[in-house]
């Protein structure tokens, strides 16, 4: 059984997942197969599985990007019906009232175009329940494993945008908004802007990170096939791509297929941050020496001492305190 392309509904929000010990095409095909979504119905009970994405139905005169992405792409659709508490409804065909449940469905959306992610759209409830499914099918461990940005990626986007370097395939254009957290201290213990003009200015994003709070979540536009794509990256490998730019005029399932391209595009370029060598991976010391400038243009004085956000940079850089702030005690 497949779902029909023009079903899509709801948001562009993915949960990024690894595939273990199988491709994730394998992956979502065994599932469609031992956990198919019966055609039957049968009296009070509510049918649970997984049916096929036919992506090789889209139109073909939709998006070239899009059109492109269907030939990479392998999809399934988790269905899980709820049934209500029986009610008496008129039934036309028989002109008469009978008894019957109200049936409430949700579903959420398993796509890969690489063979090592599974992306599953849908709200965060329903990809729980997705994923115990998938897990409980598996007594080893299960196929899958949840992905989570380290904190440090997203301090490292920051810092690609703060000093307008492209160093990587995932380049930010703007920062709006961002969720930080960390032990209280005399700012509190978490800190939020939404809807900034510009994050690298923000104060209480300056004055969080100096404090050694840390990224939960960043928000902005990024660079994406030569135009942009708005996306909320969550620490815990949501991310949430918005209905903006190039993505207004395009049907739904055009904006899926992009969507996850741009999801695989972050979850790829994390993949590659593990990997950078520490001088790469994570700021030098004038990076946290332009936040104090930057705080100071706006006449915010720094009444606090910063020496540990160096000490913990120069520690994970493996450089000595001394060698990590050389350059910022010279000028």
């Amino acid at each position: 059984m497949s779902s029909s392309l023009t079903n899509f509904h709801g948001r562009l929000v993915f949960q990024a997942c690894r595939a273990r010990d199988a491709s994730a095409e394998k992956i979502l095909g065994d599932l469609v197969k031992s956990q198919p979504f019966s055609d039957v119905e049968y009296p009070g009970i509510g049918r649970t599985g997984f049916e096929r994405l036919p992506f090789d139905s889209i139109n073909q005169d939709c998006d070239e990007r899009a059109l492109a992405l269907c030939g990479q792409s392998t999809g399934a659709r988790f269905r899980k019906e709820s049934l209500g508490e029986e009610i008496e409804v008129y039934d036309p065909r028989q002109s008469q009232r009978i008894t019957a449940q109200p049936i409430s469905e949700k579903t959420a959306d398993l796509l890969t175009t690489t063979p090592e992610t599974v992306l599953v759209r849908g709200s965060m409830t329903t990809y729980q329940q997705v994923f115990e499914e998938i897990q409980a099918a598996e007594p080893a461990g299960g196929r899958l494993s949840e992905i989570s940005f380290d904190p440090d990626f997203m301090l490292w986007l920051f810092w690609q945008y703060s000093t307008g370097q492209s160093i990587s395939d995932l380049t930010p254009i703007s920062l709006t908004s961002a969720d930080l957290s960390g032990q209280r201290d005399m700012f509190g213990k978490s800190a939020q802007v939404s809807e900034s003009i510009d994050l690298s200015s923000s104060p209480p994003i300056l004055l969080g990170l100096l404090t050694g709070q840390h990224f939960q979540s960043i928000s902005g536009k990024f660079e994406y096939h030569g135009e942009f794509i708005e996306m909320d990256i969550s620490q815990h490998g949501r991310v949430h791509v918005k209905t903006t730019g190039q993505l207004v005029d395009l049907s739904m399932p055009e904006r899926v297929l992009l969507a996850s391209d741009a999801v695989n595009k972050t979850v790829k370029t994390y993949s590659q941050w593990t990997n950078r060598p520490p001088s790469s991976k994570y700021p030098p010391a004038e990076f946290f020496s332009d936040m104090l400038e930057r705080l100071s243009d706006q006449d915010i004085e720094v009444r606090f001492s910063t020496d540990q956000i160096f000490k913990t940079y120069a520690e994970k850089r493996a450089e000595g305190f001394e060698e990590y702030t050389r350059t910022i005690r010279d000028v």
